[in-house]
């Protein structure tokens, strides 16, 4: 592992799971539509699209969230 890890870097994969209201789902519903340039303090290089809303950040990192349309949940 540790071989591996020094030929990909680091990973720490963590998901969560936030149940949310009727109201704060539509807010948040409506956030999701823009492109934030930062994030907690961080810059945010690109926005990506694909499956909900991706943040990648300048060290490679990067955070996404995801509406459940099963349920009342945003993932992230």
């Amino acid at each position: 592992m540790k071989a591996l890890g020094n030929q990909v870097g680091s990973y720490y994969p963590q998901r969560e799971n936030f149940r949310l209201t009727r109201e704060v789902k539509a807010k948040f519903t409506e956030k999701l539509q823009s492109d934030p340039r930062d994030f907690a303090g961080r810059v945010v290089i690109q926005a990506v699209r694909t499956d909900g809303l991706k943040l990648l950040f300048g060290d490679g990192s990067w955070g996404c969230y995801r509406l459940s349309e099963t349920e009342p949940v945003v993932r992230v």
